[in-house]
């Protein structure tokens, strides 16, 4: 008797918070660049190069590591190792990221710098293979049940005609799957552009080491809120940032869920 109604309540206040938040976004934003004198978008512009930037070398790492653990465990591997790896990568896809940052500050990353000591020159880099240790298990999972979901008759087929496993997996597999690794793809990019904590790490323990070090959108923000308020334009500083992540973070949703759309086996 009261479901729809409910549901339809429900619906609406969603759709209203929704619209709120994109409002209040949008009017702090034009308010920050409708100062006078008009805020220079050069440091907007610098920090989000800074951020495109971190999370293409987060994915860089990511589509390799993440694409061929996947096909090993959803076309090679056997049942019986399928069931130990299944619940450490489920946990892995939840841990909080400020661990993956620690982790990646304390361990990995100092060990890395001794074999390539270049790599301490570029703090983004750096921050980019941290980030990539977070988003892997999730492109990871999800790219999984990207290549599961493809038709069983399609490798039969494949392989009544001859085929070898791995030209099955390479000319039938991932082909048919290409669209759903594609959103997989973009919902990764989506975390990664977003992500705060692993970054400052990396870039706090950087700037130990340096003189400077570099900032994204939420890195310089986020800890520098005293800042921001009082030099920076004051909250309408902090909205624009807001706005540029929501926006970004839209474009990349759209992206995803127009590949999820695609019939299987195309991605145009």
């Amino acid at each position: 008797m009261f479901g729809k109604p409910l549901f339809l309540l429900c619906a609406v206040l969603a759709l209203a918070l929704f619209a709120s938040l994109v409002t209040v976004l949008a009017l702090g934003a034009l308010g920050f660049f409708g100062q006078t004198p008009t805020p220079s978008p050069v440091p907007l512009i610098r920090l989000l190069g800074t951020t495109v930037i971190t999370s293409i070398f987060a994915l860089v790492f990511t589509i390799p590591i993440g694409l061929l653990a996947a096909l090993h465990l959803s076309e090679f591997a056997s049942v019986r190792m399928r069931g130990w790896l299944e619940e450490p990568l489920r946990f892995l896809a939840h841990v909080p990221p400020i661990v993956y940052g620690y982790f990646a500050a304390a361990t990995f990353l100092p060990a890395l710098s001794k074999l390539v000591p270049i790599l301490r020159e570029y703090p983004t880099l750096e921050a980019g293979i941290a980030l990539a240790g977070m988003v892997v298990p999730g492109f990871l999972a999800r790219s999984r049940a990207a290549l599961t979901a493809v038709p069983q008759h399609l490798r039969d087929g494949a392989f009544a005609l001859g085929a070898s496993k791995f030209a099955t997996v390479w000319f039938v597999v991932i082909p048919a799957a290409k669209a759903r690794l594609l959103a997989a793809l973009m919902q990764s990019a989506s975390r990664a552009f977003g992500e705060t904590m692993i970054v400052l790490v990396v870039f706090r323990v950087y700037a130990s080491r340096q003189t400077k070090s570099p900032e994204t959108l939420t890195t310089f923000v986020i800890p520098n809120q005293t800042t921001v308020l009082s030099e920076f334009g004051g909250l309408q500083a902090m909205f624009s940032v807001a706005c540029v992540l929501l926006v970004m973070t839209l474009l990349l949703d759209a992206a995803r869920q127009h590949f999820e759309r695609l019939p299987r086996g195309e991605s145009r």
